[in-house]
C-alpha cells in the first residue's frame, strides 16, 4: 500500500501592493488555445484560393508576382491567427498591472519612457497626445463594440469552417473554390454583427482620426514643409544625373517607370532629413519634459507612501527644493544621450519587441508628410 501524505492548504492569495482606489479591473483569463477544426494546411489552402481570387483582379503585370507571393501571405496571416490570443493575454495581464499602479507612478515611468524614447516615436506620442485630448472615451468605446462584433464573426466563422453537410469527413468550405468561399464568408459576416454598432463605431474612430491627423499636421508643420521642400529641391537634379543611365538598364517595357521612382526616392530622401532634424529636436524636448515628470512624480509617490516624510530626501514638496529639476536634467541628459548614441533606433534584442510601434511611426511620418 502506497504511503499517504498530508496535504498543504493553498496560501492566502496576497494582495497587490499597488492596489489603486481608482478602479477595479478584471483580471485577465488565461487563453485556452482551441482545437482547430481543421489542420493549418487546410487553412493555408482556403486562404491561397481566396488571394488567387484577388489576385486575378489586379493588373496582367502583377498577376503572376501576387500568385507567387499568395502562400506566403496566407502562413503569415495563419502565423497571426494563432499569435493573436497570445498577444491579447498579454495585453490584459499588462493592463491589469497597470491599473493597479499608483498614478504618480504610471506617470513616473512615462516620464521615462519620453526621456529614452521621445525621439525615436515623436509622432506616435504626439498622436497619442492627440487621442487623449480629442475624445478618447469615444474612440476607446468603438474599439470595444468593433472588438465584440469581431468575436462574434470569429465564433460563428470557427462553426462554419465545421461544417460537413455531406457527411464525408471533409468539411464544406474546403470544397468550395476562391470566389464561392469569399461569396459564402462574406454572407456569414453580414448575418453574424450588428450594422448600427459597426456604423457608430466606425464613425467614431473616423473623426477621432481626422481630429488627430489635423493635430499631427500642425505640430509638425515645419518639418512636413521642410521635407516637401527638400524633395522637390532634389528630384530635377537627381532625373539629370540618373535617369540617362536608368534607360540603359530599365527594359523598354518599364521605362515609363524611371521618372516615377526617382521622384518618390527624392521624396524620401527629403522626407529621411527633414524627419532626423525633428527626431533631434523632440529628443531633447521630451528629454527634458519626461525628466522633471519622472522626478516630480516619484517625489509624490514617496510622499504618499512615506510615513515619515524625514526619512529621504525624494519625500519633500518640489516646490521647497531643487532636486527635482536637477535630477530631471540628469536623467534627460542620460535619456538624450542613449538616443543620440543608438541613432534614434530600438537596439537589438528589443526592437524585435518594439517593430510594431517603428512601424506605426514610419507610417504616420509617411502620411503627415505627403496625405
Amino acid at each position: 500500500m502506497g504511503q499517504c501524505f498530508p496535504v498543504e492548504s493553498p496560501p492566502p492569495p496576497v494582495e497587490h501592493p499597488f492596489e489603486s482606489k481608482r478602479s477595479v479591473a478584471l483580471s485577465p483569463k488565461p487563453f485556452a488555445v482551441a482545437t482547430r477544426s481543421a489542420t493549418q494546411d487546410q487553412e493555408h489552402q482556403r486562404l491561397s484560393k481566396v488571394f488567387d481570387v484577388f489576385a486575378n483582379q489586379a493588373p496582367s503585370r502583377l498577376v503572376p508576382v501576387l500568385h507567387a507571393i499568395a502562400p506566403l501571405v496566407a502562413w503569415i496571416v495563419i502565423i497571426f491567427q494563432v499569435a493573436w490570443p497570445y498577444i491579447v493575454n498579454f495585453v490584459l495581464t499588462v493592463h491589469s498591472y497597470y491599473i493597479r499602479m499608483p498614478t504618480e507612478l504610471v506617470h513616473a515611468i512615462l516620464g521615462a519612457c519620453l526621456c529614452f524614447f521621445g525621439g525615436t516615436f515623436p509622432t506616435l506620442i504626439a498622436a497619442s497626445e492627440a487621442a487623449r485630448l480629442c475624445g478618447w472615451d469615444r474612440t476607446k468605446q468603438a474599439l470595444e463594440d468593433l472588438a465584440v462584433e469581431a468575436a462574434a464573426v470569429v465564433k460563428h466563422n470557427k462553426k462554419d469552417d465545421a461544417v460537413d453537410n455531406d457527411k464525408d469527413g471533409i468539411a464544406d468550405v474546403n470544397r468550395l473554390s476562391g470566389k464561392e468561399l469569399i461569396a459564402r464568408k462574406t454572407k456569414l459576416v453580414l448575418q453574424n454583427c450588428n450594422p448600427d454598432k459597426i456604423n457608430t463605431a466606425l464613425g467614431g474612430l473616423a473623426t477621432s482620426c481626422i481630429a488627430i491627423v489635423a493635430v499631427l499636421k500642425v505640430e509638425f508643420a515645419q518639418t512636413v514643409a521642410l521635407a516637401v521642400s527638400l524633395g522637390d529641391t532634389i528630384q530635377k537634379p537627381m532625373l539629370s544625373l540618373l535617369a540617362p543611365t536608368a534607360v540603359h538598364l530599365v527594359p523598354q517595357t518599364y521605362r515609363q517607370w524611371i521618372p516615377i521612382v526617382i521622384g518618390w526616392t527624392a521624396k524620401s530622401i527629403g522626407m529621411f532629413f527633414a524627419w532626423y532634424i525633428q527626431r533631434v529636436l523632440s529628443a531633447v524636448h521630451s528629454g527634458m519634459r519626461g525628466g522633471l515628470l519622472c522626478t516630480r512624480s516619484l517625489m509624490a509617490l514617496a510622499r504618499k507612501y512615506n510615513t515619515n516624510p524625514s526619512l529621504g530626501i525624494f519625500a519633500i514638496d518640489p516646490e521647497e527644493t531643487m532636486i527635482d529639476e536637477v535630477a530631471g536634467g540628469l536623467l534627460a541628459a542620460l535619456g538624450i544621450w542613449w538616443q543620440w548614441s543608438f541613432n534614434f533606433s530600438i537596439p537589438f534584442p528589443f526592437d524585435l519587441l518594439t517593430w510594431p510601434l517603428l512601424l506605426g511611426e514610419n507610417y504616420l511620418q509617411w502620411y503627415v508628410t505627403h496625405s
